[in-house]
Order: C-alpha cells, then structure tokens, then sequence
C-alpha cells in the first residue's frame, strides 16, 4: 500500500506534518519529514524538523526548521512546497493583529520564510488550505474573526482577500464573553468554508 502525506493530531498547540521524502510511485516511502508547531517559549524558538522512518518507526531528534513566533499550527500546500504557520500573537508590525508565515521546503526538508502578513486578528489558532492550494483560510481565536489570505504561484501570501468578524457570546462568562473562532476547514467540494467559533457555540 503506497502511503500519502498525513497530518497528525498531537495534543496541546502542536501541529505536526509528515511529508513524503524519495517517494517512488510503487513502493512507501522509508523517511517522511515530520514538522512540528508549537509556542515559542524558553528554548523553543519556531517550528521543528524530525524525521519519521517508517520502516523502523524511529523519529530523530527535532532540529529548528525556521524560526518564527508561536507558530502554534501548520499546514502543508498540496504540492508538498510550501507550508503555512499561524503566528498566535496578539500584535505585529505594531498592529493588534496577529500574522501568518509562509515558507518554501528546501533541500533536507528545512524552511525558507517567503513572507508574513496580517491575519486580521489577535491570537490565530488555525490554518488551513482549500484542496487546490489557492487560498489560506485562517481562524483569529483572540478577536473571534476569520480571514482568506490568497496563495500567489510562487508560495508566498498576499493580504486578505476576505475577513469576517464574528460577533455575540454564551452562557459561560469566563469563556464565551465574545467570539472566539477556534477552526476553519474548506468543504469537500471546495465550494464553502465551515468555521467553529468556542466563544458563540457555534
């Protein structure tokens, strides 16, 4: 059975990708490269390179892939090319607004950051890519807003294309005092986007 690139669910804020290395069309790949997401406090510094054998189920010791704030979620371009990180951070380039990275995979399986822009909102927890690559749809925990940031050819984002500010509450006070957008995916059909929002229970 020829395996394809997965994501993993880990638990806490990490993220991590495994991305097919050497793949031939007939047989599994022996490597993958796993990147991982997590906060960037004490010594971590951005998001990690392992490598995942899949022959011997041994995983190498994560090294720094590239450094970047609190790249708390991740998620890889269809092409296996690019990948694109949430920068869960409540201000950037001196706005309250949160950003999101992307970068290039180079040889070895570490990352070139191509460009960071605004999420449009403070604390973005998730990322995700609609089926063709072509946008990135990001979720502002923080302001309880949501964004499509285009994905131009070469990688790298252009600024929002859409923003959506979620507005209301719930009965918890501590938790649910205003919007909290938590998820963001595309349809099956790549027609809609489905969002969750904690803070509305919706």
């Amino acid at each position: 059975m020829q395996l394809t690139r997965r994501q993993l669910l880990a638990s806490g804020a990490a993220a991590p990708l495994l991305r097919a290395t050497g793949l031939a069309a007939d047989e599994a790949p022996a490597e993958y490269s796993l990147y991982i997401g997590a906060y960037t406090h004490g010594a971590s510094k951005g998001i990690l390179l392992a490598h995942f054998n899949s022959k011997t189920g041994t995983i190498s010791t994560p090294e720094l892939a590239a450094a970047t704030p609190n790249p708390t979620f991740i998620a890889i371009h269809p092409s296996n090319r690019f990948i694109y990180a949430v920068n869960e951070v409540g201000s950037w380039n001196g706005q309250k607004t949160g950003s999101v990275s992307a970068f290039s995979i180079e040889k070895g399986g570490t990352l070139r950051q191509l460009n960071q822009v605004s999420s449009k909102g403070s604390g973005p927890c998730h990322v995700a890519l609609d089926s063709k690559g072509r946008v990135a749809l990001v979720a502002n925990y923080g302001s309880g807003s949501i964004a499509a940031l285009p994905i131009r050819a070469d990688g790298s984002l252009a600024e929002p294309s859409a923003v959506i500010q979620h507005h209301g509450s719930s009965i918890n006070p501590q938790r649910q005092a205003g919007p909290h957008a938590h998820f963001i995916t595309p349809d099956p059909d790549n027609r809609f986007t489905l969002t969750c929002d904690l803070g509305l229970d919706q």
